[in-house]
């Protein structure tokens, strides 16, 4: 009987599944989700929810502040023209002065990481009268438009009984018709007095109904007058809500741009400075095998000792080119007629900028400064 030869596997399943998941949509939207961000571009649509948010609570609460400003004016001035005026001016004023310092407070706050504590004052002062206007005018709006009782009125109960009446009076009128020398007859003495007893028992019957009426309607308008106070207190604890958020909208807000500006900055401040930077090493002679020859410089030759206007000073770049090199020191002269001129971040040697961001006379300081800051020793490279 013939033996079957053995199965080999010539192929990776784990390689395979791994170009499966690479090429699918699942691997993009990972890769785009960890994928590191600036911090305006991984937060912008919180931003966009927090700016629009504030809007509304702004516009909100500004609504139920102008409910009691308005009516309170209206009464006193019976005038609705004036009454909206006097609030849209005085209500206008107060948003835009708390928010305008709430956002100063906030951006003093983050920038130079200290409260100022009149602008503190001002803005607790601002914002608690926009939280009471707030507050009181909820509850005032809720009492004002909320609708009124419905109440059940006493003729569509007493209806029945009010035609009884009228009937039973009618019937006394035509039996004190019937009399004889000026006196009832008999028979209509005896009418009388029933129909007498009839109309008192329908009388009573009708005040009872219109007692159980008022009775009732007094309980639904003291139910409504609960009910509409609950509501406008529940509405008003909304509207104080809203305050904070706005608050708290207002503070990220401005937040969001200052960690990014000075994200930003951060950035480009790395730039200029490197992450470490690459120390540059000593030249070599043609022969790779030779070391470095020592270059003496002379004392009156040392960088920056030339007059102001030596633009052709061959010692502006020097290269210490000893076994125990650690940078290249290579300085633009400062001149008296040039605009460009800044102070050295490390040594504080005045030097001719070349590009705006640079902050170090040369590379030297720039490497010193680095190990001054990050408590490191850069290690030197190899010459190429």
């Amino acid at each position: 009987m013939a033996q079957k030869a053995p199965i080999f596997q010539t192929k990776n399943a784990h390689s395979e599944k791994f170009d499966q998941f690479h090429n699918s949509r699942l691997f993009d939207r990972l890769g785009n989700k960890f994928q590191p961000k600036p911090y305006w571009k991984q937060y912008r649509v919180l931003h966009i929810v927090a700016l629009t948010s504030g809007l509304f609570f702004h516009v909100f609460s500004a609504g139920c502040a102008a409910a009691l400003v308005y009516f309170f004016i209206l009464a006193l001035s019976e005038n609705a023209v004036l009454a909206g005026l006097l609030t849209l001016v005085g209500l206008g004023l107060l948003e835009v002065a708390k928010r305008f310092t709430a956002e100063k407070l906030f951006h003093t706050y983050f920038q130079f990481h200290k409260i100022a504590w009149g602008l503190a004052g001002v803005a607790v002062l601002l914002a608690g009268l926009s939280i009471t206007a707030a507050y009181f005018g909820a509850q005032k709006a809720v009492h004002q438009f909320a609708p009124p009782p419905e109440l059940v009125t006493s003729d569509s109960i007493t209806a029945t009984l009010n035609e009884r009446l009228a009937a039973v009076d009618a019937s006394i009128r035509d039996v004190k018709k019937n009399t004889w020398k000026g006196k009832l007859i008999p028979w209509a003495g005896k009418a009388l007095e029933r129909l007498t007893a009839q109309r008192e028992r329908i009388v009573t019957a009708l005040l009872d109904r219109e007692q159980r009426v008022q009775t009732q309607n007094d309980a639904t308008v003291q139910t409504h007058q609960v009910d509409t106070k609950d509501q406008g207190l529940k509405f008003a604890l909304f509207v104080l809500l809203s305050e904070l958020l706005l608050i708290g909208c207002l503070a990220y807000c401005e937040y969001y741009d200052y960690r990014s500006f000075a994200e930003h900055c951060q950035t480009a401040d790395d730039d200029d400075e490197g992450t470490p930077p690459t120390p540059p090493t000593p030249p070599f002679s043609a022969n790779r095998k030779e070391r470095p020859v020592s270059a003496t410089i002379p004392a009156d030759k040392e960088p920056g000792s030339g007059p102001p206007n030596d633009t052709g000073n061959a010692w502006n770049a020097v290269f210490d080119t000893s076994a125990n090199a650690t940078a290249t020191k290579i300085v633009t002269p400062a001149r008296a007629d040039d605009n460009r001129l800044r102070g050295c971040s490390h040594c504080g040697e005045p030097y001719t900028y070349n590009h705006a961001k640079q902050r170090y006379c040369c590379d030297l300081c720039r490497m010193s400064a680095w190990e001054q800051r990050n408590g490191k020793k850069l290690k030197r490279g190899k010459s190429t």
